[in-house]
């Protein structure tokens, strides 16, 4: 996939180089502000499966029902295991579900287990493009989590990881996980094989390429926390230090992260020193204030966008674009869109622009007649997601992609990339800047059109926030959840860089 990204300036980058080819540690990040909520309220009180395995394998304090909480999980998993012996469709769930199993706590000799180590043996996949010739990236490492890395389909799976690096490294490769997938499975076969130099050196390009925001392309900063937090190295913590400023800002009023991230977060945040650290901070102070609301037309609404003198905003189960009162609210049109799976609507040509998944195609279409004036196919995205007008261009986010498609309307199948870091669907434009929230990250961010980040704060709302549209001097931001709009404002100078 063919993507542009935001470096680093020379000087700053042949800094780094200097600093890691004399083997200094990287400078610690700027620390002055720490956690909103206690994240040992979350460790002492939560009964959740993440609080057990961090109570057991972080801090190495575990409750007297931890073991039952845990167990509790691995039935839950292994009822679902197949007579053939996967564990979910195909080889890769199947692998990631073993993964989770052995961190869980399974006795490794468990039959259940015995069967998908046999599975994951017998499967060959073209993950490293060379024809089916070893086991799979989550197989090699599921095989070496179970003690089983003296087999040499295991070591060979990992020293063709290390031949064919540049299939897999790189800030526009793989999917938003590909890249810990690799680094993960490395990383465990480090004592198998020598793989901490390309450990390191990715973890190098990683912190290098990464924004204030710790947005890197469209991957998931989600997956740098969870392997960066596994590897003990000075690498890995500088990762995590440049991902601190989206860790605070995502903390949930019970001091974790929700399911799906606290466990990952609180052991990179001690592997690396960092929790001690940031409770002894003052509070992170919040991004935006809210200077006033308006209520949204329904709970259903997605998107937003500023055209004429409107807010509009998406009803995609009645497939209207309604047109709202930026003083009030009040609904001044409901506009009939033609008929298609309709995804967004923004502005473009002075006219209301529509974007439709099924069939793929951008409409542009006058506001006054509801008569579509131009019709632009985009058969060559996979996800159409939502448009903006970037000086008569528009610009169409592929959801699949995670990047923009600059389209020509008079050559639409031509499919030209233009990545930003952080890019995703929820965008408006304000002038040659772009405000958007990252696919994976709860963040808005403006960055240039060219893609160097000029600012950025956290999402607004606790639900998060269904789109963004700028008015020409305001910022107005879609809180669905709650059914409205609200105009907002940067409550304290934005951040320029370590985080805090």
């Amino acid at each position: 996939m063919m993507r542009c990204h935001t470096m680093l300036t020379l000087g700053l980058a042949l800094a780094l180089s200097l600093a890691a080819l004399a083997g200094e540690e990287p400078s610690e990040p700027a620390l002055t502000h720490g956690f909103r909520h206690d994240p040992m309220k979350f460790v002492n009180e939560s009964t959740a499966v993440p609080a057990a395995l961090v109570r057991r394998d972080v801090f190495r304090k575990p409750k007297a029902g931890d073991e039952a909480i845990l167990k509790k999980r691995i039935d839950e998993i292994l009822a679902k295991q197949k007579p053939d012996g996967h564990l979910a469709d195909g080889i890769k769930g199947t692998a990631e579900r073993l993964m989770q199993l052995i961190e869980l706590g399974i006795d490794p000799k468990r039959p259940e287990v015995q069967r998908v180590a046999r599975l994951l043996l017998a499967e060959r996949t073209k993950e490293h493009s060379d024809n089916h010739k070893h086991i799979s990236v989550r197989g090699a490492r599921a095989l070496i989590m179970l003690g089983m890395a003296d087999l040499p389909e295991v070591k060979a799976a990992v020293e063709t990881m290390i031949q064919r690096e540049k299939v897999w490294s790189g800030a526009w490769k793989l999917c938003p996980w590909g890249t810990q997938l690799y680094l993960d499975a490395l990383w465990e076969g480090r004592d198998l094989v020598d793989t901490r130099p390309i450990v390191k050196r990715t973890l190098t390009w990683i912190a290098d390429q990464m924004n204030d925001a710790g947005c890197l392309s469209y991957k998931d900063p989600w997956s740098f926390v969870d392997c960066a937090g596994r590897i003990d190295t000075p690498e890995a913590r500088r990762v995590v230090g440049k991902l601190l400023p989206m860790i605070l800002r995502a903390q949930k009023p019970d001091g974790g992260w929700g399911d799906g991230h606290s466990a990952i977060t609180l052991r990179a945040l001690v592997t690396h020193g960092f929790l001690e650290k940031l409770r002894k901070l003052p509070p992170l102070p919040p991004d935006w204030k809210t200077v006033r609301t308006i209520p949204a037309p329904g709970a259903d609404v997605r998107t937003l966008a500023f055209g004429g003198t409107h807010l509009w905003t998406l009803d995609p189960k009645a497939n209207e674009a309604i047109a709202l009162s930026p003083a009030d609210g009040k609904v001044a049109r409901r506009l009939k869109l033609p008929e298609g799976k309709s995804t967004a609507v923004g502005w473009w040509d002075d006219a209301l622009a529509v974007v439709q998944g099924k069939p793929k195609r951008l409409l542009s279409i006058d506001v006054a007649t509801g008569r579509t004036l131009r019709e632009v196919p985009l058969n060559k995205l996979e996800w159409p997601h939502n448009v903006v007008d970037m000086g008569g261009e528009p610009w169409v986010y592929d959801a699949w992609f995670g990047c923009f498609m600059r389209v020509d309307p008079e050559t639409p199948d031509k499919r030209r990339f233009h990545g930003i870091h952080g890019a995703g669907g929820r965008l408006a434009r304000a002038g040659d800047t772009l405000w958007h929230i990252p696919d994976f990250a709860p963040l808005i961010l403006r960055s240039h059109k060219g893609g160097k980040l000029l600012e950025w704060g956290e999402v607004p709302f606790a639900g998060g926030c269904s789109g963004l549209a700028w008015d020409g001097k305001h910022l107005w931001a879609l809180d669905r959840e709650n059914a409205r709009i609200a105009l907002i404002e940067r409550a304290r100078k934005a951040d320029t860089g370590g985080g805090q």
